[in-house]
């Protein structure tokens, strides 16, 4: 089974979106990083 972070990088990618585009004031671009890569839950 994937890893959700994985599988949300692959959805973003897919639509050509960049981690700036989906931060918002709750969420900060290296959180979903991190998020991407295992290392922290959303």
């Amino acid at each position: 089974m994937q890893k959700l972070g994985e599988v949300f990088q692959r959805f973003r990618k897919a639509r050509g979106l960049k981690l700036k585009d989906l931060a918002t004031a709750g969420v900060s671009i290296s959180q979903l990083s991190r998020f991407e890569h295992g290392e922290s839950i959303l």
